[in-house]
């Protein structure tokens, strides 16, 4: 089975959401804020395992396309947390690294989709 790159690196920006989540919510950051950035942060891979089984390319550039609105809101909790101190230098870094890459894969995958439409 060929491995894919995109499905792997989203996989591992969810482990890496979940994982600052936990830590966030230790340090008593509001609920509220941990729970968005945990939802979106791992919607984006949840979106692209659904894709895997779409039914046409309609549909499976439809959940190509939530993954990256999913990856935009993502972008911006990740922002907002680090701004306000609740996520460390470093560790939003690593987090918008691997944001950037996913969401480069992103965008080729969804215009490869559309030109295939």
């Amino acid at each position: 089975m060929e491995k894919n790159e995109l499905l792997e690196q989203s996989y591992t920006f969810s482990m890496h959401i979940v994982l600052t989540c936990r830590w966030m919510r230790k340090r008593k950051v509001e609920w509220f804020l941990c729970d968005q950035l945990m939802r979106a942060g791992t919607a984006v891979c949840a979106n692209l395992y659904e894709a895997q089984n779409a039914h046409g390319i309609k549909d499976f550039t439809a959940k190509l396309e939530i993954s990256m609105k999913e990856s935009s809101e993502s972008l911006y909790w990740i922002r907002l947390l680090t701004d306000l101190g609740d996520i460390n230098k470093p560790t939003a870094d690593r987090l918008l690294t691997e944001l950037t890459s996913i969401r480069n894969m992103l965008g080729a995958a969804i215009r490869t989709a559309k030109q295939n439409n």
